[in-house]
């Protein structure tokens, strides 16, 4: 009876108009990072990355179910019907619960069809489906649903028409302004506050917290305007008050990847890594496996530029890290989050990431950044031919005279490695005839 109850509220119009609306923004905000110039903000192929963005795109669509929430919440107040619907049998919480099913089949149905949307443009790319994306999901969908409820309760308490638009409102500034202030508080916003990407995935712990938050939030607001006796809304409140403190009390701290470290942990899995075969070795995470031809084919001839006897110019390693934790001997690949091109498992801009991957594996990570060592690298990026479109193409008579002798320019770079492995800055002082 439910079931057809629900089935009868989509077809009166407003859950398939929310499904529509859901659907149309969540695509329009979708192609709009698509063709925007930054594409590492925007998501990978991965199961993570893509829930990533639909957490993203919750900012917008949390407050439209808000918004339908509120509409249907006060319809019955509006038309003025609520005296001849208290004469039928059924009772009005199993009324109220057959709209509010149906707009919660609707949030389903919308961002299942970007999901779909966002899935297909990465899917020749897509390498991993692990990461706890199934749980993420389940978090995006659910803070979803507590603003629909936010707004169906408000909606039956408040029925005026312009009820639904200040909801949405507020709803968008409650999820969105939050996030800008560097507090816990931030983390008990219901969309857009949901930390996932490659190479994390969520802490069960903390996820735990996190759905009985949103669980009782919703079942709190239904209550509030759904039940005649409104205490019964005290269970799921003191509920959500219980996990919302702990919740909130978390550390507001940020790992390498600029995702919540209270949240999130490093997965092993994603992480592991996929190596080509042949010589000079490239090395990928397995979050980004099917992009491991197209960077080897950047990789290759830049390892080859770099000392043969050196084991640092054999190998790149890809590291989430800002600051790369290489071992001895590797060469760190840029994080390749997002870089993959539209509907191929190419890279949207190689040529950018080739001036990246020099840039990379010359860099001295040294806590000392002198003038000095500054120098050094700028004279080593003039060597590598790849690099040199990032800085000035060095016409001083060390770098030309490098340049024109191979021997003597691969005794240079292992020299430099070398010395930047160590920060020696003896050695730095020497290479550049200080």
């Amino acid at each position: 009876m439910t079931a057809r109850a629900v089935l009868l509220e989509l077809r009166r119009g407003t859950g398939v108009v929310l499904l529509a609306a859901l659907a149309a923004v969540g695509s329009l905000m979708s192609v709009m990072a698509a063709v925007s110039a930054d594409r590492q903000t925007a998501w990978s192929g991965s199961g993570p990355g893509v829930v990533s963005w639909l957490n993203t795109a919750g900012l917008l669509l949390g407050p439209i179910a808000a918004a339908a929430g509120a509409w249907v919440g006060g319809r019955e107040r509006r038309l003025g019907v609520q005296e001849l619907l208290a004469a039928v049998p059924k009772a009005r919480w199993r009324r109220d619960l057959a709209g509010f099913g149906a707009l919660g089949a609707a949030v389903a149905g919308g961002l299942a069809l970007v999901a779909v949307l966002v899935a297909a443009t990465v899917l020749p790319a897509f390498s991993y489906g692990g990461g706890r994306w199934p749980l993420s999901a389940l978090l995006v969908l659910l803070g979803c649903v507590a603003c629909l409820a936010i707004g169906f309760g408000i909606g039956r308490l408040v029925p005026h028409r312009w009820t639904a638009p200040v909801v949405a409102l507020g709803v968008y500034l409650l999820s969105g302004v939050p996030t800008y202030l560097d507090s816990g508080v931030a983390q008990l916003a219901p969309v857009s506050n949901l930390p996932a990407g490659d190479g994390q995935r969520l802490r069960l712990a903390v996820a735990a917290l996190a759905v009985g938050w949103l669980v009782g939030l919703s079942a709190t607001a239904f209550l509030i305007g759904s039940a005649r006796r409104r205490g019964w809304a005290g269970l799921p409140a003191l509920m959500a008050i219980l996990v919302a403190v702990p919740l909130a009390l978390l550390p507001v701290g940020w790992n390498g990847n600029s995702y919540s470290a209270a949240w999130t942990e490093p997965d092993p899995d994603a992480m592991a890594r996929v190596c080509s075969t042949g010589t000079p070795t490239v090395c990928l995470n397995a979050v980004h496996a099917a992009l491991l031809p197209a960077v080897t084919e950047l990789a290759r001839p830049i390892l080859a530029e770099l000392p043969p006897d050196s084991v640092a110019a054999e190998q790149g390693v890809e590291h989430p890290a800002e600051r790369p934790t290489t071992a001895a001997g590797e060469l760190a690949i840029p994080f390749l989050e997002g870089r993959a091109a539209w509907f191929s498992a190419e890279l949207r801009d190689p040529e950018r990431l080739r001036t990246e991957l020099a840039q990379s594996f010359l860099r001295p990570w040294c806590t000392d950044q002198t003038g000095v060592v500054d120098r050094a690298y700028d004279l080593a990026i003039t060597l590598v031919p790849a690099g040199r479109g990032a800085g000035e193409p060095g016409g001083d008579q060390l770098s030309a005279r490098l340049r024109a002798d191979p021997a003597a320019r691969r005794a240079w770079l292992a020299s430099y490695l070398d010395a930047g492995r160590r920060c020696d800055l003896a050695t730095y002082n020497a290479l550049v005839g200080r």
